[in-house]
């Protein structure tokens, strides 16, 4: 037999090799069959069996938990998407979603469900430098739960990109209160009479470009240096990061954001926000804080007050800042001057909240990460 038929073409070998580089990895976690992966149903219901042949191609339904490690050299992006659909309840011991920062370059994965069983699904998948992890309910259940811990690369970018699966998240959520309490608020969740019937207040205002988007969820992220871009319904997010842009939205729920060192962007209809800098302002090279809240909680306390929507903004003592935020006389404290020569500047409105702006000793170090 001839040596010749053992070496390859000069142009096969061209070919095989642009065709490695050009095309992107795509890994999903499940891939090397250990579980069943869930497709979509083809009989358009022919089979009789109420499902909504919806695209569930990639989705896992039947593995609980899961705890799953892989490669993350060069991750740059992380989306996350927790199903419009999903609850969020005082069952789970700890947030919805969690991300935290690492300075390995493994990806850890760990998805545990709360309730809901096989009618909920999850799909991982990495590609190329990005990390998308989607969810999903099978015949419009409105019992599933999770919990969806992510360790990353704490360099990685909290965002999404164009072109990214958003699920389901454009369609129109199913009308209902997911505590079944006739909007009594027993789990706390901020719900009311007229967003729990339209859906709007659990529903995130998200995008292919948003990085966590959350619904009913509760997020924790820490130990992130990158951006975060987070869209929230009414589960309460808190970030503690170091981090030099943080851009997070809400309906309800309340926005909490620490370790902010140049831009922060937050914006809510009833939620509360808290924001924290580990820098100075006139050291954050031209930053910006924006906070809008647009209304008032107008929940009761247990003595008949309004809840109320506040902000408190805190900064490094010594911090100068032009101060052009909206506010009302009587329900504002600041201890900084207003320096319009200064180059941070704090906008946006609290016009029916109290809006705090205060000082604090900078730790040792000053921002954690």
């Amino acid at each position: 037999m001839s040596i010749k038929r053992f070496i390859l073409n000069p142009i096969t070998v061209a070919t095989l090799l642009a065709i490695f580089l050009i095309l992107p990895l795509n890994l999903n976690l499940f891939d090397t069959g250990l579980v069943n992966i869930a497709e979509a149903d083809k009989d358009k219901d022919k089979d009789k069996d109420k499902d909504d042949d919806q695209n569930y191609d990639g989705f896992v339904f039947d593995v609980d938990p899961l705890n799953r490690t892989i490669d993350c050299a060069g991750l740059q992006k992380l989306k996350i998407t927790y199903d419009q659909d999903f609850t969020a309840t005082e069952d789970a011991t700890g947030p919805n979603i969690k991300v935290i920062g690492s300075d390995t370059n493994d990806c850890t994965l760990v998805i545990s469900k709360m309730s809901g069983g096989t009618k909920c699904g999850f799909k991982p998948i990495k590609a190329g430098n990005k990390f998308n992890i989607e969810t999903a309910n099978k015949n419009k259940a409105t019992n599933c739960e999770m919990m969806i811990e992510v360790t990353v690369p704490r360099t990685t970018n909290i965002v999404g990109w164009n072109g990214a699966s958003t699920g389901d998240q454009a369609d129109e959520p199913d009308s209902q209160d997911d505590d079944k309490d006739k909007d009594k608020d027993k789990d706390k969740d901020k719900d009311d009479d007229a967003a729990g019937e339209t859906g709007s207040d659990h529903k995130s205002d998200c995008d292919a470009n948003t990085g966590i988007c959350s619904n009913r969820a509760t997020v924790t992220i820490t130990g992130m240096k990158n951006y975060v871009r987070v869209r929230a319904g009414s589960g309460s997010v808190l970030a503690d990061v170091t981090s030099y842009a943080v851009n997070m939205k809400s309906n309800s729920a309340d926005l909490t954001a620490r370790g902010l060192t140049k831009f922060g962007k937050f914006e809510t209809r009833i939620g509360n926000v808290r924001a924290k800098y580990c820098k100075k302002s006139q050291e954050t090279g031209g930053g910006w804080l924006d906070v809008k809240i647009n209304e008032s909680n107008q929940e009761k306390d247990e003595d008949g007050d309004d809840l109320g929507s506040d902000a408190d903004l805190q900064f490094p003592g010594g911090s100068t800042m032009d101060i052009r935020i909206q506010k009302t006389p009587g329900m504002y404290k600041t201890d900084f001057a207003d320096t319009n020569s200064a180059s941070f500047r704090v906008v946006g409105k609290v016009k029916l909240g109290y809006l705090f702006i205060s000082e604090y000793n900078l730790p040792d170090p000053p921002c954690k990460y």
